[in-house]
Order: C-alpha cells, then sequence, then structure tokens
C-alpha cells in the first residue's frame, strides 16, 4: 500500500489486505483500561496471538516493511496521535498475548541515554511522558545488559524493588511480578525495554480484584519463548514507531523554522523589536511557553535581559557571565539543556531566585550561544518550559510557589530542539548583529555631540590639570629621591645608603680615633624558605626580620640596612668589639623570638640568624672595603660552623 504525503494510514485497510478475516474470531483477554478502543491498529494486531503466529509471521513481517518505508513520507498534523496509538496497541497487545495486567514500552533514546515512553493517565487526551537514565532500575538494568529480568511472585521481596515500592504507596497499584524483555533493532541495538507487570491466571474475569487474578508463579520461560517467537514482528513496529516519531519531529520543526528564519531576515533595525521578533519565533519554534534573550555586556562582563516581574512590567536583570544556567552558557559557549524537574538539582539557586522575581516558574530550560559573524559569542537564546504536544495550549497557573508540575511541562528539551536551535541562531546572531549595528552608530552620533560639547569645558580643565601635574612631578621627584636611598620591600636604608654612610662614619673615626664595627647577618637557609613557603610568604618573612631588628637598633648614628637579598648590615661607630657583639645577639635573639615557621631550615624549625662582627680602628683613607671582607670572612665562619650563630674578630 502506498500512502499520499499528508494523509492518514487507513490501518483498517492494511488489516484487509494481510487477509486476517479469517482469524478474526480469536478471543483476546479483555483490559479495563484499553476497553471500548479498537483502534485501526489494534484490529491489526488483533489476530496474533500464540497459535497463529507460525500462520501469519511472514506476512506481517513483509507488510510491516512496506509499512515502516511509507511512515517516513508521512507528513501532516497527526504524528503524534498516530505514534500514541501504536504505542498503546503494541503494549496492549503484549500484554494480551503474555496474559500481562500492564505493559509498558520503554523507547531508547540512544543519543542522550535514556528510556523513555508515553503513559496514559485518567485522562486519555493528556498523556505523560517518562523518561528515565538508562542505567536506572530493571528496566535500565535491561538496556545496558540487553538480557531479560524476571522477577518471581513475590517482587517486593527483591531488592531492586525499592522504588517501585515508594511509587506504587502513593498510587495504590501493588507489583506481584514482573518481565522485562529488550528487543534490539536489525542492527543489534536496544530499540526498547517492554516492562510487564503482574501475570495473570487464565480465563479469570477482569472484574475481580487483582490480587485474585494474580498467577502465583509469575512469568514463565515460556513466556520469554513466546515473546521471542513476535520479536520480528515487534521489532518491525516499534522500528516504524520510531521512523514516524522522528519524522514527526524533523518535519515539523523544520517547517516552523523555515518560516521563523524568514521572518527574523524582516526584522526591523531597533535592538528592542528584533529582540522581541527572535524571542516570539524561537518560543514558537519548539513550543516553549517564554523565552528570553540575554545580550552579553563584556565591559561588564555581565549579561542581561528584560525579563517580566510580578504585574507584568519588565525588569532588566544582570547576571555576572558564569553565575546561573544563562551565566555558565555566556562563559563557555556550549549548550546547555536542563531537564524537568529543575529544582530538583543543586545548581538552580539562581533560577529560583529570578523565578522568585518574575513569579513563575522553570521547569525545564534549555539555553543557546548566539554568535556574530565573527564568531563572537554576544547573546544567549533561554527557552524556558517545553510544553508537550498534544492538546491545544490553555490558560494555566504555574506560578513559582505551584507544587506540583502540570501535565503539559512534564516533558524536555530535545536533541532534535538543540539542533534547530541553532539553525536559528544562525539567523538570529545576524539579526541581533545588525541591530546592534544599528544602535551602536546611534550611540555613536550621541556621543560625538556630546565630545563637542564639552571641549570647551575640556581646555578649561586641562590648565588646571596642569597646574595639578606640575605639583605631582615635584612630589613624584620628592619620593624618588627617597626611595633611591630606601629599600621598597622593608623600608630600610639600601645599599646606596649605606654606602654614602659607611664612608662617612669611616672618615670621621679616623678623625677621632675611634673604633668601627660592622655586623654582617644573613637568614639561614632563607633560599629553601622561599621554595617551601612562596616568594610572597619570603617577602612577609623578611619584612618581619627588618621590623625586628630595627628595634634593636636605637642609637642616632647606628645605621640598619639591607645588604642584599636575605643578608642585613649594621653599621656602628664608635662601638667596640665587645658592644658590637652584644648587638649582634640581641639581634639574632630577636629574630628567634619571632618564631616564623621555617620546615625547610636545618637548623631549627623556626627562622634563624647567622651574624659576623668585626672591630678595626680606621687609619688610611676610605679603606672600608677590606672591613666589610672582613665581617663576610666572619660571617661564613659562623655559618660553616652551623648557624644560629654569632662570630667576632677584633682587626685593630
Amino acid at each position: 500500500m502506498v500512502s499520499a504525503p499528508g494523509q492518514f494510514i487507513d490501518w483498517s485497510r492494511i488489516a484487509s489486505e494481510l487477509g486476517f478475516e479469517g482469524i478474526s474470531n480469536v478471543k483476546s483477554l479483555p483490559s479495563r483500561r484499553f476497553q471500548g478502543h479498537r483502534s485501526a491498529f489494534t484490529e491489526l494486531l488483533a489476530p496474533l496471538n500464540r497459535s497463529t503466529c507460525e500462520q501469519v509471521v511472514q506476512q506481517i513481517k513483509l507488510q510491516l516493511r512496506v509499512v515502516n518505508q511509507t511512515l517516513g513520507m508521512l507528513e501532516g498534523q497527526t504524528y503524534e496521535s498516530i505514534l500514541q496509538e501504536m504505542l498503546q496497541s503494541f503494549a496492549f497487545k503484549v500484554g494480551e498475548i503474555l496474559d500481562a495486567d500492564r505493559t509498558t514500552v520503554f523507547l531508547a533514546d540512544k543519543e542522550r541515554q535514556e528510556l523513555w515512553s508515553t503513559v496514559t493517565t485518567e485522562k486519555p487526551d493528556t498523556p505523560i511522558e517518562l523518561r528515565l537514565p538508562w542505567h536506572q532500575g530493571i528496566a535500565g538494568e535491561v538496556a545496558c545488559t540487553r538480557q531479560a529480568v524476571n522477577v518471581p511472585f513475590d517482587f517486593y521481596e527483591d531488592p531492586r524493588s525499592v522504588a517501585a515500592r515508594t511509587v506504587e504507596a502513593k498510587t495504590g497499584y501493588r507489583t506481584y511480578t514482573l518481565l522485562a524483555l529488550p528487543i534490539l533493532d536489525s542492527q543489534g541495538d536496544l530499540l526498547a525495554v517492554v516492562e510487564l507487570l503482574n501475570k495473570c491466571l487464565a480465563q479469570v474475569s477482569a472484574d475481580l480484584a487483582l490480587p485474585q487474578r494474580i498467577d502465583p508463579v509469575g512469568f514463565s520461560h515460556a513466556d520469554e519463548a513466546t515473546f521471542a517467537e513476535f520479536s520480528d514482528v515487534f521489532q518491525l513496529i516499534l522500528e516504524s514507531s520510531r521512523a514516524l516519531y522522528n519524522a514527526a519531529r524533523r518535519q515539523k520543526t523544520a517547517t516552523v523554522l523555515v518560516k521563523a528564519t524568514q521572518a527574523l531576515n524582516h526584522s526591523h533595525l531597533t535592538l528592542s523589536d528584533t529582540l522581541e521578533r527572535v524571542m516570539n519565533e524561537a518560543q514558537n519554534l519548539l513550543n516553549a511557553d517564554r523565552s528570553a534573550i540575554w545580550l552579553v555586556d563584556q565591559s561588564k562582563h555581565e549579561v542581561w535581559a528584560q525579563i517580566p516581574v510580578k504585574g507584568g512590567d519588565l525588569e532588566e536583570i544582570r547576571l555576572p557571565i558564569g553565575k546561573g544556567y544563562v551565566g555558565q552558557v555566556a562563559k563557555t559557549g556550549r549548550i546547555l539543556n536542563v531537564p524537568c524537574d529543575l529544582y530538583h538539582r543543586s545548581d538552580s539557586a539562581t533560577a529560583r531566585h529570578i523565578d522568585q522575581l518574575s513569579g513563575y516558574r522553570t521547569y525545564s530550560l534549555l539555553c543557546i550561544p548566539i554568535f556574530d559573524s565573527n564568531g563572537t559569542l554576544i547573546a544567549v537564546t533561554q527557552l524556558v518550559n517545553k510544553r508537550r504536544s498534544g492538546p491545544p495550549k490553555v490558560a494555566m497557573g504555574h506560578a513559582a510557589n505551584t507544587p506540583a508540575i502540570p501535565t503539559c511541562f512534564q516533558t524536555n528539551f530535545s536533541d532534535d530542539d538543540e539542533f534547530f536551535m541553532l539553525a536559528f541562531n544562525i539567523h538570529a546572531g545576524a539579526a541581533i548583529e545588525r541591530a546592534l549595528m544599528y544602535e551602536s552608530l546611534e550611540s555613536i552620533v550621541v556621543a560625538r555631540t556630546q565630545e563637542l560639547q564639552s571641549k570647551n569645558r575640556q581646555l578649561q580643565q586641562e590648565i588646571e590639570e596642569r597646574i595639578k601635574a606640575e605639583q605631582t612631578l615635584n612630589d613624584l621627584n620628592q619620593r624618588l629621591k627617597e626611595m633611591a636611598r630606601v629599600d621598597a620591600l622593608t623600608r630600610l636604608a639600601n645599599r646606596r645608603q649605606f654606602n654614602e654612610h659607611i664612608a662617612a662614619e669611616w672618615r670621621r673615626m679616623r678623625r677621632l680615633k675611634s673604633p668601627l664595627s660592622l655586623i654582617l647577618c644573613d637568614i639561614d637557609f632563607f633560599k629553601r624558605y622561599n621554595d617551601h613557603y612562596g616568594h610572597l610568604a619570603g617577602d612577609d618573612c623578611l619584612q618581619q626580620v627588618a621590623a625586628a631588628m630595627e628595634r634593636e637598633v636605637k642609637r642616632p648614628g647606628d645605621l640598619l640596612a639591607r645588604y642584599g637579598g636575605e643578608e642585613f648590615v649594621v653599621v656602628l661607630p664608635n662601638t667596640n668589639p665587645d658592644g658590637a657583639f652584644h648587638l649582634a645577639e640581641a639581634l639574632r635573639k630577636a629574630v628567634f623570638t619571632l618564631q616564623i615557621p621555617h620546615a625547610a631550615s636545618e637548623v631549627d624549625s623556626v627562622v634563624t640568624l647567622s651574624l659576623g662582627v668585626a672591630t678595626c680602628q680606621p687609619t688610611s683613607a676610605d679603606d672600608y672595603y677590606g672591613l666589610i671582607q672582613e665581617t663576610d670572612k666572619v660571617l661564613y665562619e659562623a655559618k660553616k660552623q652551623g648557624r644560629n650563630r654569632t662570630f667576632t674578630v677584633d682587626l685593630r
């Protein structure tokens, strides 16, 4: 049979062509849930049972291949109803053949590693879409292992029943036995998992309570074998369903995409009009309840959007790039698809806060980056609350404090939604880029006008600024003079000031014929300190040591200076060896008292000093270099003898 594009499949005609009239009197197990619903597809499957399988299976396989090819060419508005009918009829027939009270068919979503199904509620026109992770529950176990799972009576004694018991405590249903079976496609990949609940006794009235109808033996190996006999037929039926489902979503969305992109290409130049057009078209494209365009403000490292708040007014909301779901997309440039229910996620605080401001409730969310022609991320499209297909949209209350998820929002944005939004965002990016450029040109004109108006004020300010600049320059020159003689880190005298001071004191002590002492000290194992604690900690250590030593050097004529790196020097005019040694020991003890931890030292667990002291009587002019050299030798000897000590020498 060939079906013209846009036409509904005539399942009754297919049943007629398959020649099932002669065996149509085969009795089927009644089902309370399915009574009164004898659709065309149900009639097609009606003759299938244990006794007729061999007679018709080859003919069914042949005809369903034709159906499978036909489904890929269908168009129109009836895809969802066809798919729902096929899955319901298939589940009913499998349950009938194997005497199961309930049957659920979970189709495999390989890309998202999920199992999904549509479950009919008390309202037949509002089915619920269920999605489970590939590895969750018994259905997930079957999906991963590709092996059947048969749980005999009593299911509640099986450790895998914990989640089911929790759910059934709320629903009032009771599972006694369970059989879950995989269905593979022609390539050997998982196509679906069929889950059958509660094996019932044959020829027992469906009006009896469930416990009275339960077969205590449970599902048998014969049931599994029977299912295997029909596996080829089941495979073709479900492959047809999958082809129909994929064709439905993609063809319908492609049509809307073309319309949406054409609308964007004719959008106005103003930014507000363009953003509104993009939001409306994106919302219609993916059947979302709300949408928003968050623009990237690189100057402030933020994203912002106009969001409707309580009362209906628009309010500008700004988020740092990286914060919240939109901020994450603005930072990474990657798609973020948050399934229902978003509030169950630990990172939903920002979304909850925005919901409180807007008086709205977010269940599912899709954020897609928008790039300009140069590949720069300029905005993020945010689609909120995917609506289920099927019943028309109706006004519903879903405020931020809504306790239950409305049925129409019990679904998620799909991979196809992401694909079509990426295509849509190419055109959206071009439209927004044009609008931003137009707004930028307007801003430039305004800015130039303001610039000309401010020229006179600037000229007057320049005179004042020049006066201030001269004063600042004088201040800087003074500071430079000070900086040239002071160590920037420790605020002690630097090497230059030391050289000037010792030369002056050398000449003065030579005239007075008085002794001149010099102390050179070095922080023990300071390189290891830097390597262990880091250079910032090393700088802090130098500052503490310098401050402690400065408190000990009190005489007006004495000078404490940073000699270089971790070395310090003290010039002591008119000081004999005993006085110099006394001060050196005071310096060593002052540093030790700081108790600065030094885990890399071989001397102690804290920072220590090694000191060398030399005293001389200046004679010849400007011969203080010899004093420095002799002091350095004594310091070396102090290090050689174990460090954390003072060695002296009298050169007189």
